[in-house]
């Protein structure tokens, strides 16, 4: 008797296997060869190959690449938007066909292509509100390898564990600003707090860490006030006088700047009262023949009302580009501007579309009168034009008080205006199709 690892034979020639045969590791065959040997002096020998066939069934899973897949996806991102693919094989030979577990080839806002395992978001309006989604997807076999496959169907499962990446599309906000009416004594020493500032952004991650920074008034040097980029605690920068040149009330603006990229940012104004200390002594006017001089003495408060005289002043140039065949109401960019006057609503900004002739993208564009965020209103064909040149204005909310205003609120002049060059990107109209995974040949 004679035996390697699977096979055994006797001294008449009988060949049984010693282990149970896999027909889908070794290529559907096992061969070996047997050796003869006769009994004569000198002994002679004579070999065979033997070549044993296996017979294939439908014994094998469907089996994934990874188990669990960890794609990323913006939380902008629109209808049909690619999210990953997963791929699985079957050692029989089987084709595999894809689903969620449960039955079918959708899960919430997310569908699986069943030959191809291609997901994505479904055609439908999206919203991405979670951190996270968790698909189960399932591999099916179809027993197409052999004679009765279809009989044991087997399915082995995986999971796509779908992360949102934040996109920085929103700008830091005061809420509390029109509640901000803080008082500090005059002749208090430099660094005295003020008041401690707080703006909120809805970002998340990177794109929703504040920092604070003073905005320095026009032909000011220097600040009167600081602030602490991180605690947004505001404190003063001098010693205040209040019979001096700086009177009852003195203006401060903070703005709030996101770390996100491109950064966004947000602007508080608010008024600190200086408030009186006894540290003037009374004077007596004597007079020249010696004699008092008898009067009476009253103190009269005069308080510096804001009136609308400034203008609204853009903080930067834009010029950005769009995807054509974006659909209408795609955001494009935000502008932002800021109105230095020190109560509202003289400081309160709204955004428009100059309606003028040479405006010529006022009939393909809508602006937010309050957020100053640009949409599309047309789907754009980059061989039809490339680009266009877009003119934005900001108003403030109160009628202006300088001189031949007619009542109306201060507005950008036209050097101010923003003109935002919009560029369109070709998008390919032919999207690259995941091919489905080649199985391998089917056992003989």
């Amino acid at each position: 008797m004679h035996t390697n690892d699977h096979f055994a034979v006797d001294n008449n020639g009988i060949i049984t296997n010693n282990k149970q045969l896999d027909a889908d590791n070794n290529n559907a065959y096992y061969e070996f060869v047997v050796t003869a040997k006769d009994r004569g002096e000198p002994a002679k020998t004579g070999t065979a190959t033997v070549r044993v066939y296996t017979k294939n069934k439908n014994d094998e899973e469907p089996k994934f690449s990874q188990q669990v897949y960890t794609p990323n996806v913006d939380e902008n991102a629109g209808p049909n938007t690619l999210v990953t693919t997963v791929v699985a094989s079957d050692k029989d030979g089987d084709n595999v066909r894809f689903g969620f577990v449960g039955g079918g080839t959708s899960s919430g806002q997310f569908v699986i292509e069943e030959i191809t395992g291609v997901i994505r978001l479904h055609n439908k309006p999206i919203s991405l509100d979670r951190d996270k989604y968790e698909l189960n997807v399932t591999a099916m076999d179809d027993g197409a390898c052999c004679v009765n496959g279809d009989t044991t169907i087997h399915t082995s499962t995986a999971v796509v564990v779908v992360f949102i990446t934040d996109v920085n599309d929103n700008k830091p906000i005061f809420k509390d600003c029109p509640t901000y009416f803080p008082k500090v004594e005059e002749g208090a020493p430099n660094g005295s707090p003020v008041i401690k500032v707080h703006a909120t952004d809805e970002d998340k991650g990177v794109n929703g860490q504040v920092k604070y920074s003073i905005v320095q008034q026009p032909n000011q040097k220097g600040t009167k006030f600081t602030v602490d980029e991180e605690t947004g605690e505001v404190s003063t920068n001098k010693v205040f006088d209040r019979e001096g040149d700086d009177g009852k009330f003195v203006s401060v603006t903070v703005k709030a700047t996101d770390q996100g990229e491109p950064s966004l940012e947000g602007v508080c104004s608010f008024t600190v009262e200086i408030t009186d200390v006894n540290d003037n002594p009374p004077l007596f006017d004597r007079q020249n023949n010696g004699a008092q001089q008898l009067a009476s003495e009253s103190t009269v408060s005069i308080m510096l009302e804001d009136v609308n005289d400034e203008i609204p002043l853009f903080t930067e140039r834009e010029q950005e580009t769009v995807l054509e065949g974006e659909p209408i109401g795609t955001k494009v960019t935000q502008v932002n501007a800021i109105d230095k006057d020190g109560t509202f609503p003289n400081n309160q900004v709204y955004y428009y579309i100059v309606d003028s002739p040479r405006n010529e993208g006022k009939d393909f564009f809508e602006i937010s009168m309050q957020t100053g965020e640009i949409f599309t209103k047309v789907v754009f064909d980059r061989e039809k034009q490339g680009a266009y040149a877009l003119e934005v204005e900001a108003r403030d909310g109160a009628p202006s008080a300088r001189p031949n205003s007619d009542n109306q609120p201060n507005s950008g002049v036209p050097d101010l205006m923003i003109e935002a060059l919009l560029e369109f990107l070709p998008r390919f109209r032919t999207e690259v199709q995941a091919r489905p995974v080649i199985s391998s040949p089917a056992d003989l």
